[in-house]
């Protein structure tokens, strides 16, 4: 068999499919679905209390690691697990917090 060499064309165009499989698209707020109640984990961050401010949480849709969930936590405390293109409201008293997030298993593209 005579195989050909791709060309240099050929090439360019496979690496900008790969590059661009991998991206993120950014979600508005208005576009990025609730996260499910069944994926949030604390329940009472999403009752407001006078005095307290909103925050949302959302996370980019695309294929960069869409095979793991993400878990926001405030404050060391897991609020909700996120998939691709979701998004969770939950309030908080004004100050200086810590948000965090973790992964829920193993993931190749993290």
């Amino acid at each position: 068999m005579n195989h050909q060499p791709l060309s240099a064309t050929a090439l360019i165009m496979m690496n900008l499919l790969l590059l661009n499989g991998c991206a993120t698209t950014p979600v508005s707020n208005d576009n990025a679905k609730d996260v499910p109640s069944e994926r949030i984990i604390s329940k009472r961050s999403l009752i407001k209390n006078p005095g307290e401010g909103a925050l949302i949480v959302k996370r980019d849709s695309g294929f960069t690691g869409s095979g793991c969930n993400i878990v926001v936590y405030l404050d060391g405390t897991a609020i909700a697990e996120l998939d691709t293109g979701e998004k969770v409201k939950f309030f908080t008293q004004p100050g200086d917090h810590v948000l965090s997030a973790k992964q829920t298993s193993i993931c190749v593209a993290g």
